[in-house]
């Protein structure tokens, strides 16, 4: 079986399938256990206390997932195309215990317009297990929950498989600029992060309701100035950024966000905030998901060069607009 699904995979990756919807790399546990859903996780309670697990359960439970990684990762996405030539590629990263077909339920009607005249990716975190043995998807588990503490080699891992899909999206359209990728929650801080870590210009980088990671924040150079003289802080590439967060977030709270979004324009970086009034951390949001199409739209259809950064940027402002706008 094993051996099977090492082929199978080999002549989709070959093209050997014109598949509209491939997923690689899937975890086998991701067909015989429910995956919670993000409205699991709410009916979980407080969504802070959801993984709080006792130390000896905690040990367990880090020791079955880092099997899990060491055999079968359990990173995949779904890829949707259009039926004529794409003009970019859009990667969506899930939410913690997003599981597929997220991202649709999410987007609405929005999904089947991206997937006309982009590739779309639609990608999920890895099974990781509860102490009573059910499973839900996540990029990465927590040295400390409530201090937003992730493991360092699980969050590497998926910064790596966010670079690969990158890369291998640039193979297909053949521009950086032409990449955009999205972020939910844990996929919006896992998408900033991805972003600021990879060394070329990438269209937009577009954070829903996610923060900064706090190592990010200690280090330079959001701890020291840049040079004014720079036209972008030494080891960032320039890569657009549009952050948005919820009035009633207390899980990541607007005032972080805006903090977040600040360090970024420091590291002399395209750094734009857009705050939605009356929206918390979990619901669905028309207007969050409008900026953002928006915004890829803008990206992706802006003949986008080094010499043009003021135009982009005249474009990606008119985010505080589409904020006010009912």
């Amino acid at each position: 079986m094993a051996m099977l699904r090492i082929i199978a995979t080999a002549l989709v990756l070959s093209g050997a399938f014109a598949l509209d919807q491939v997923k690689l790399a899937p975890d086998v546990k991701a067909r015989t256990h429910p995956l919670l859903s993000f409205r699991g996780r709410q009916s979980l309670g407080d969504p802070k206390s959801a993984k709080k697990m006792q130390p000896a359960h905690e040990f367990l439970a880090q020791q079955l997932t880092q099997k899990v990684a060491a055999t079968n990762p359990g990173f995949h996405y779904t890829l949707y195309k259009p039926e004529g030539q794409p003009k970019g590629s859009v990667i969506l990263l899930s939410p913690w215990g997003g599981a597929e077909n997220w991202w649709v339920e999410w987007l609405g009607g929005n999904f089947a317009t991206l997937k006309q005249k982009y590739r779309v990716l639609e990608a999920v975190g890895r099974n990781m297990m509860q102490t009573d043995g059910s499973t839900y998807r996540a990029w990465y588990q927590y040295q400390n929950w409530d201090a937003e503490l992730p493991v360092t080699a699980d969050f590497d891992f998926a910064v790596k498989y966010v670079h690969s899909l990158i890369e291998q999206e640039y193979r297909i359209v053949e521009d950086y600029s032409r990449i955009v990728v999205v972020g939910y929650s844990q996929g919006a801080v896992l998408a900033l992060e991805s972003g600021l870590r990879f060394p070329h210009p990438l269209g937009l980088v577009f954070s829903k309701r996610g923060i900064l990671l706090e190592s990010r924040k200690r280090t330079h150079p959001f701890g020291i100035a840049c040079s004014r003289s720079a036209k972008h802080c030494k080891g960032f590439a320039a890569t657009p950024y549009i952050m948005t967060t919820g009035a009633y977030d207390r899980i990541y709270p607007w005032r972080i966000v805006q903090h977040d979004s600040k360090l970024l324009r420091d590291a002399k970086l395209l750094s734009f905030l857009a705050d939605i009034p009356m929206l918390d951390h979990q619901s669905r949001s028309e207007k969050e998901n409008s900026i953002a199409m928006k915004s890829a739209s803008v990206v992706l259809s802006h003949a986008w060069t080094m010499d043009s950064d003021r135009k982009l940027e005249r474009s990606l402002a008119k985010v505080d607009d589409w904020a006010d706008q009912p």
